[in-house]
């Protein structure tokens, strides 16, 4: 993979080099910008990334805007027209290799590689070239060439790492703003109209882009974890630590994760569904599944439209399809309001979520714990808990309900607290509803 990243790299490099030799700048430059469209091809191709409307239509008023600025000429067309397009797919082609070997490879050893394989060829080419040693101000222009060559191509694949290549590719339009910037203050360039007016265009579609970006982050926070934790967890971690030896040991032992939340009712309602009476395992198989059938949007509409034969497909058995479904038409027809529970205490909470089909105490003290963060949830339903206070307490299982009570006295008012750090000395991989 290395190799071909280096070798269409120098092709491309090459390719563009021969276009500038023997095409007006105007004409290559233009068609060299056409690279964010043979890179969104070649992305959805080779990695699978999906592109909507906007994406599209960024990249293509983004090269409306470099015709604009370029005013190229395409009167004259001969052979050499096609080393900018060798340029523009090797150019791509290597976008799609920096994508793939970020996953597995340092960005310092993509850029590394590249660096040394032009170094390399470089090298081979003087004994066929009659070599002069270039003056002190050529040489150091060329070295500054090459350094700040050298952090623009760091900071490329950096962000063809960190995010899809069709989203990264077409803001590079936004170099030639800078470019009639920088002609101006240092050239005294003034830009022409059709220069701003491709600008504008430019702009446009970076802006395109951006707020589609953010638009997605907001429509896909629903379904992530959030990472903050609840305000009471450093107070409980404290308090739970001086109340009980065991607590404190699990505590300092488990410290590197913390209770998180969906925000996301409906989500978790389902999960806790699948998840009932059944292994972790078997509950993340089966909702991998069943996430997948909802297309990564688990909402009431999506699971409305799923089959009762295609939710069994996922593995739900018959009462938990009927729950599932019976719960996103109550969503739909907004006959369950979760804002309510807000303003409930925990036992009318769990009162008002049992109301639901295939919701029980158990799940209606998950969702409240995940879901809303409660801190003073003690599911003494939960296989897991009592046999975690088995384990660390040295009691049989099932432990006596004395104790179990005891246990929950205790660690009141955080018992949320004390149970998720129960569960985590017996699952290395923190529970999330």
């Amino acid at each position: 993979m290395h190799f071909l990243r280096c070798f269409f790299g120098l092709i491309a490099l090459l390719a563009i080099f021969e276009a500038l030799r023997n095409l007006p700048l105007a004409t290559v430059v233009s068609i060299s910008f056409a690279a964010p469209i043979f890179t969104t091809i070649l992305s959805i191709i080779f990695l699978g990334e999906k592109v909507g409307f906007y994406r599209w239509l960024a990249v293509l008023v983004g090269f409306l805007g470099i015709i604009v600025i370029t005013e190229p000429g395409f009167s004259s067309l001969n052979v050499y027209y096609i080393y900018p397009i060798i340029f523009c797919l090797g150019l791509s082609y290597v976008a799609v290799t920096i994508r793939q070997l970020s996953k597995t490879e340092p960005v310092w050893l993509i850029s590394l590689n590249f660096s040394a394989a032009i170094t390399l060829v470089s090298l081979c080419t003087i004994p066929f070239i009659d070599w002069v040693i270039p003056p002190l101000k050529d040489l150091l222009l060329l070295s500054s060439i090459g350094i700040f060559g050298g952090v623009a191509n760091l900071w490329l694949s950096q962000s063809y790492k960190f995010s899809e290549i069709s989203l990264v590719t077409p803001l590079k339009y936004l170099a030639l703003v800078f470019a009639i910037i920088f002609g101006y203050f240092i050239w005294n360039e003034v830009p022409s109209i059709k220069t701003l007016l491709g600008a504008i265009l430019v702009i446009i579609s970076s802006i395109i882009i951006f707020r589609r970006e953010i638009y997605y982050k907001k429509k896909k926070f629903q379904y992530q974890i959030m990472n903050k934790a609840p305000k009471y967890w450093k107070i409980a971690k404290v308090k739970l630590s001086k109340k009980d030896k065991i607590m404190k040991k699990l505590i300092q032992r488990y410290n590197d994760h913390t209770l998180t939340t969906r925000k996301d009712v409906f989500f978790s309602l389902c999960k806790s569904i699948i998840g009932q009476q059944i292994s972790v395992a078997a509950a993340s198989s089966v909702f991998k599944k069943f996430y997948e059938a909802c297309k990564g949007k688990v909402n009431p509409k999506n699971v409305n439209k799923l089959s009762v034969i295609k939710l069994k497909k996922c593995g739900l058995s018959r009462q938990k399809v009927k729950g599932i479904k019976e719960l996103s038409k109550k969503f739909i027809k907004k006959e369950f309001n979760p804002k309510l529970i807000t303003k409930m205490s925990d036992e009318d909470a769990i009162v008002y979520l049992s109301t639901l089909r295939q919701i029980g105490r158990w799940s209606a003290e998950m969702i409240l714990l995940f879901t809303f963060n409660r801190s003073n949830i003690w599911p003494i339903q939960d296989i897991g808990l009592l046999r975690a206070i088995s384990n660390n307490y040295k009691k049989k299982y099932l432990p006596p309900k004395n104790f179990v009570k005891k246990l929950q006295k205790k660690f009141t008012p955080y018992c949320s607290v004390a149970t998720w750090y129960l569960w985590r000395s017996i699952d290395d991989e923190p529970i999330q509803y």
